[in-house]
């Protein structure tokens, strides 16, 4: 009985660790519309009547072996070991609204596989993901002194199968309906081009498969990168990182817990040839193992101004 209830704990445990990785699983896969690669480029905007096309292609692993307590009370040690493996495909469509304003329209597709401890069933799923919408609006260009200035609001939509399917039902990829502003600020300084972003997230409550009623933390998303164009190909480095505001609630005071700082590394090329445009580089993250929901991610991409 006792080890029953034991893995029963862990079972909660392992549920409430899932919604502290959750924002940072769906604001990361949803930056397929961003450029140069994660953060975005202030003065990047489609000219008016221009459409753009495309798809991501992502894939990440995560393992990760641990001891916890069960409670802060307790000197019971519990062991975790679990290892990851993500693959996504964000398809995208992008418009030119006029020449200083786009919208941003996304799409998630995705394969997971998660083994949670030895002797336990793997958890696999292959579903839709959620959407997002981006609308971006380039208002003060670069001029002498002055950087590229552009201010923007993102909304994620939760269109996942993974609530209304019960074969692939979970709660890796429940949200409510988020949405929150954003600022990009883009200076060149020969050679290079530097990029800062700085930005705030509303989440939303929604209920879980357990019909539990979730309230996710709203937080602050940031990054700070660089480019260097040679020819038609650009050398990208950048830092992304999030910091959230408050803790996760849920229905139990119990399972109440504070997410964490994260962040990421990227290493990337983009090169654009005609109207195509192709991507392909690597994120290391180096965030607290508890919270962070891979190790190294591999994301390339192309697409196509029509």
């Amino acid at each position: 009985m006792g080890n029953i209830i034991k893995f029963k704990m862990q079972i909660v445990k392992c549920k409430v660790n899932l919604q502290i990785i959750i924002i940072t699983l769906i604001f990361g896969y949803s930056l397929v519309w961003a450029e140069p690669f994660v953060l975005q480029q202030a003065q990047n905007v489609l000219t008016s009547g221009e459409i753009e096309i495309g798809a991501d292609f992502s894939y990440s692993e995560f393992a990760y072996y641990k001891e916890y307590k069960l409670s802060k009370t307790s000197d019971i040690l519990t062991k975790l070991w679990t290892q990851d493996t993500q693959k996504h495909i964000p398809v995208l469509l992008k418009w030119g609204m006029s020449d200083y304003v786009e919208l941003a329209v996304s799409l998630d597709a995705y394969s997971y596989w998660k083994s949670v401890a030895i002797g336990q069933p793997d958890v696999k799923y292959i579903d839709i993901g959620n959407g997002n919408i981006n609308i971006k609006y380039n208002f003060c260009t670069e001029l002498g002194e002055v950087p590229s200035i552009a201010i923007g609001t993102i909304f994620d939509i939760p269109t996942t199968n993974s609530m209304r399917n019960p074969a692939t039902a979970s709660d890796y990829w429940s949200i409510g309906i988020n949405f929150g502003p954003f600022i990009a600020i883009s200076k060149e300084i020969e050679p290079i081009i530097l990029n800062l972003n700085f930005g705030y997230k509303i989440t939303n409550r929604y209920r879980n498969v357990d019909d539990k009623s979730i309230n996710p933390v709203d937080y602050i998303f940031y990054g700070i990168g660089a480019e260097l164009p040679i020819d038609f190909i650009d050398i990208v480095t950048e830092a992304y990182g999030t910091h959230y505001t408050n803790k996760v609630k849920t229905e139990s005071e119990v399972n109440d817990v504070y997410k964490p700082t994260t962040l990421d590394l990227i290493t990337a090329l983009r090169c654009k040839i005609d109207n195509f445009k192709i991507k392909f580089g690597l994120v290391i993250s180096i965030s607290d193992v508890n919270y962070k929901s891979y190790d190294w991610k591999i994301v390339s991409g192309i697409s196509c101004i029509l």
